[in-house]
């Protein structure tokens, strides 16, 4: 099944309509590279759970109508994850974007860290969120999900510190500390609280990880130091990675009943 995507706004008075008109850049992909043909079926998410289930009825140049059949509602999951990644180098970055979104992370907050190569000027936070933006988009009518991340501006690891918000779980890859598998953490935290945490966020740092003073700032704010094993990953594939074993110990405790939910007993 093909999928397409329109914002919530176009969404919500598609439904009251009946129908949805597509143009621009999702006419440009439907018409001319999915070569979308008048009956065929496809899917149209809105990136914040809603998916619609429609027939084409007309294409044009640039232009997509289409009939819906049906909507569909899919409700966020109970716990939230949350990205800290320091900004990498080239289109790494990008490609942290496109696979946490098929990965189902709910949250991505771009990192300036002491050893931040990168530097993204102000005016162009902007386009560059766009850009991340799109590429959110194209992996999400890739994989299927219903949800679209929210990625915020990048900003400062002094000021993410300042603006402190507590994550019920706060984990952070590092090289040199003691530390734990992210699963130890987890039963650590069920142990304690008889449930799994709501909200986890994951610290990755930079090239040549976070600098020491970092990592005690971190840790002070009590964050669990974890490792991915005994080789020193790229900051992107560690992010990848730490995401993909968060999101397996929520589904491996859900399968074990709703006394391991966000919820407890």
């Amino acid at each position: 099944m093909h999928r397409l995507y329109c914002t919530p706004t176009e969404l919500t008075s598609a439904v009251k309509a009946g129908s949805l008109i597509l143009t621009g850049r999702e006419a440009h992909h439907a018409v001319d590279v999915l070569r979308l043909r008048i009956g065929e079926e496809v899917n149209v998410h809105d990136g914040e759970g809603r998916i619609l289930s429609c027939k084409v009825r007309k294409t044009a140049r640039g232009r997509i109508e289409l009939i819906i059949e049906s909507i569909a509602e899919v409700p966020r999951t109970e716990w939230q994850i949350e990205l800290a990644q320091a900004l990498t180098k080239g289109d790494a970055f990008d490609w942290v974007i496109e696979k946490a979104t098929e990965l189902g992370v709910h949250r991505i907050c771009p990192v300036i860290t002491r050893r931040t190569v990168v530097k993204i000027e102000e005016t162009a936070m902007a386009a560059k969120l766009e850009r991340w933006r799109q590429i959110s988009i194209a992996a999400m009518k890739q994989c299927g999900t219903p949800w679209l991340p929210s990625i915020l501006p990048a900003v400062q690891f002094d000021q993410l510190i300042q603006q402190w918000q507590e994550r019920e779980l706060e984990l952070i890859g590092v090289l040199t500390e003691r530390t734990a598998l992210i699963k130890t953490w987890f039963a650590k935290f069920k142990a304690q609280h008889g449930r799994v945490p709501r909200s986890v966020r994951i610290w990755i740092g930079p090239e040549g990880d976070f600098t020491p003073q970092e990592v005690q700032v971190l840790i002070e704010k009590g964050c669990s130091p974890f490792t991915l094993g005994p080789n020193v990953l790229r900051a992107e594939t560690a992010a990848v990675c730490a995401s993909a074993i968060v999101i397996q110990e929520y589904l491996g405790m859900s399968e074990l009943g709703d006394s391991n939910s966000p919820e407890g007993k």
